[in-house]
């Protein structure tokens, strides 16, 4: 991306718009000329600038701007899922600044790729934060994400008590509820009862749901096997989570 506007990028636009820089305040959408930056450089906004308010932003916020450029950007294209921007500018950051955010981000929001090329630098703590990462892949049902994640030796998907499956298992079987009583006003709400009307929990989920569910059964069973979770867990828990995993 281009480090400044140079004098043909603002030739042009003052050719285009000449008029009505002295306006006292502007009317812009910034995050629109924030993500044309990130995405085109600053040639690009030649292109897409509709107003003389967002000529005289552009150049009245140009030390903003800068501020914004190489790192901010990177960490932004991290937490939308620009994996292009991310490999341009990988020769140029630090992936690991702003206490790692960037794979925080890129778990948070199931990037999995970009997860995957951050692991692989080894300036990149995955359990920075206190393993923000791998909680927010799995509360967040990125099962691929998560999965990346506990491959490495360096995250603690145990960590804060085991937080994380007794978060998702709170979810799973809240959602679980949610549609037993719709279903059965007067009934029951129990496995047991799940079982001997459905046969199996899957089996009661409404289709539109059932994505959701096959993910986050997929990371309870990843985390039931994981030993940093097993040999932490209380037995009685591990039992009742198991249950509904049909184990």
């Amino acid at each position: 991306m281009d480090s400044s506007p140079n004098s043909t990028w603002k030739r042009k636009v003052e050719q285009k718009y000449n008029k009505g820089i002295a306006y006292p305040r502007y009317n812009v959408n910034w995050l629109r000329i924030y993500d044309t930056l990130n995405r085109l450089g600053w040639s690009g906004l030649v292109g897409v600038i509709t107003s003389a308010d967002e000529f005289r932003f552009i150049l009245d916020n140009y030390d903003k701007l800068k501020q914004w450029d190489v790192q901010k950007v990177f960490e932004k294209a991290c937490t939308r899922g620009y994996v292009n921007v991310v490999l341009q500018l990988f020769p140029v950051i630090n992936p690991a600044n702003n206490s790692n955010i960037s794979i925080i981000t890129a778990c948070k929001y199931g990037h999995y790729e970009i997860a995957a090329l951050l692991l692989n630098d080894s300036r990149v703590d995955p359990a920075s934060q206190n393993n923000n990462a791998i909680i927010a892949a799995c509360i967040g049902n990125h099962a691929d994400t998560a999965e990346l994640l506990l491959k490495d030796n360096r995250v603690d998907p145990s960590v804060n008590d085991n937080v994380i499956i007794k978060e998702i298992y709170s979810i799973v079987l809240g959602t679980i509820g949610f549609i037993y009583r719709k279903l059965h006003p007067r009934g029951e709400f129990s496995l047991a009862n799940i079982i001997l009307k459905y046969g199996d929990v899957m089996n009661m989920i409404p289709p539109e749901e059932v994505n959701n569910f096959i993910n986050y059964f997929r990371i309870m069973a990843m985390l039931l096997k994981d030993p940093r979770v097993r040999d932490t867990l209380d037995p009685q828990l591990m039992s009742k989570y198991s249950a509904y995993l049909g184990g």
